[in-house]
């Protein structure tokens, strides 16, 4: 594909993603569609009462007075809307493509401008977003009902014989699906300025408007509807940042509140702006059973310590670790063999593992060697040499041989867990022990020669 072919294909892509992630919600935004211009021999004007014959598509009269779609004075394309806004108030409504989300920021734009005929400009121009067909009998001002959510500047004319951008933000209740443009505000002779050659007998500023455009910036609140927790945790539930006048069921009125296994539900009440009514949403709490995962956290039961290792779990779904050693964070640097035993908890889960860290310098210094014995006690009743997991089953051979202070032998095993057992008539004194042992480990075989002596106490 050519470089030209490339960037012609990027061009589309990207104004077909911008189309997608701004749309346009105003229907007919350039007043473009009309159904009958020039019905009424004015090949510039349709007419749009509301319940008229000739309404335009998409836009409406909102009063009784005759809004209009003309092609006077267009910014883009062929046609425009206009309205008059004095003595009789004229308003241009739209139906808009979709409704509005609650909470979600929209941006508003509008391009106005003043007919030089009419010889007036004015100050004010107002939106309102409606839910529901919007309808006034009368030619009166709206206002009476209804305060505009966004406003041009007070005392800034609409300019007249070109078009002006007004863009605003506005934060949707929603359910908004139609809005209206006019003059909401009183209006009296120091609202309106003189624009033309001469001065019309009677003041009716007439306005443009023209590629109106309502796009949505962000989403609005998006509150869970329930929350999970584990027995005797807390659970943290938050609202988004800018939502007005919070009152939580608990009392609380700031932007979170903290639940644990006493709360069973909770309601908050908020506005998502303050022109807003209040939105109540329930949050159920729900208490998860705990259960103990069957799961190994280690792929092995032994590895081999040289210097220095590191034990890390490779079980990524849990959050909380605890080893033996008291630790608590998701790795340990190991420096001495032992038995190291690992809890580690997640949602409502835990498991729990052991590894066997062996030393690859000195397998014998393992080996647990009594040196007192007391024949006939609950506990040192026996010379019994004490075997850690990790090398009791790396043994290949082992003797074993006890002598009395003469030097003669009085015990001796090739099972190196059975251990001497004294005779009642045994007498207490010192005696001496010969070890040797073939130790497998690391890899490697190393034979473990210890001699010593241990006390017999009666």
């Amino acid at each position: 594909m050519s470089k030209k072919l490339i960037r012609a294909a990027f061009f589309i892509f990207f104004v077909a993603f911008q189309n997608l992630s701004a749309q346009n919600l105003v229907s007919n935004p350039g007043f473009e569609k009309c159904d009958q211009c020039g019905r009424f021999g004015n090949p510039g004007v349709e007419f749009s009462f509301l319940n008229g014959t000739n309404t335009p598509v998409d836009w409406f009269g909102v009063t009784e007075g005759t809004s209009d779609i003309r092609s006077t004075f267009p910014r883009t394309g062929n046609r425009h809307g206009g309205f008059f806004s004095f003595g009789k108030f004229e308003y241009l409504g739209n139906v808009l493509s979709q409704p509005l989300e609650a909470g979600a920021t929209y941006e508003f734009s509008m391009w106005l401008s003043a007919d030089v005929v009419g010889g007036y400009s004015l100050d004010e121009i107002g939106v309102y977003f409606h839910t529901g067909l919007p309808h006034y009998t009368g030619v009166g001002n709206l206002g009476k009902l209804w305060s505009p959510h966004l406003a041009t500047p007070d005392k800034e004319y609409i300019p007249a014989g070109a078009y002006r951008q007004y863009i605003f933000q506005y934060v949707a209740c929603g359910g908004e699906d139609h809005l209206i443009i006019g003059r909401f505000s009183t209006l009296g002779p120091q609202d309106t300025l003189f624009i033309g050659k001469t001065r019309p007998g009677a003041v009716y500023p007439y306005i443009f408007v023209d590629d109106v455009q309502l796009t949505k910036l962000s989403d609005g609140p998006d509150l869970a509807t329930a929350v999970h927790i584990c027995p005797g945790q807390q659970e943290k539930i938050g609202l988004p940042t800018g939502l007005k006048n919070i009152h939580w069921s608990t009392g609380q009125q700031s932007d979170s509140i903290t639940v644990d296994s006493s709360h069973r539900w909770v309601t908050v009440e908020y506005q998502v702006a303050k022109h807003c009514p209040s939105t109540k949403d329930t949050v159920a709490v729900i208490v998860d059973p705990l259960i103990r995962d069957n799961v190994e956290l280690f792929t092995e039961d032994t590895v081999c310590l040289i210097n220095s290792l590191v034990l890390k779990t490779d079980q990524h779904q849990y959050s909380q670790f605890e080893w033996n050693n008291g630790s608590s964070t998701d790795s340990i640097n190991v420096t001495a063999p032992g038995v190291y035993v690992l809890t580690a908890r997640g949602l409502c889960a835990y498991a729990e593992d052991r590894i066997v860290v062996l030393s690859a310098q000195d397998p014998g210094a393992l080996l647990g060697i009594p040196n007192v014995i007391t024949p006939g006690a609950q506990d040192n009743k026996s010379f019994s040499i004490y075997l850690p997991a990790e090398i009791r089953d790396s043994i290949d051979l082992a003797e074993l041989n006890i002598y009395n202070r003469w030097g003669k032998q009085v015990f001796t095993t090739t099972g190196i867990t059975q251990g001497w057992m004294p005779l009642a008539d045994t007498p207490a004194d010192t005696y001496l022990f010969s070890l040797i042992a073939n130790i497998r480990q690391c890899g490697r075989l190393t034979t473990v020669q210890r001699k010593g002596s241990f006390t017999l106490v009666r």
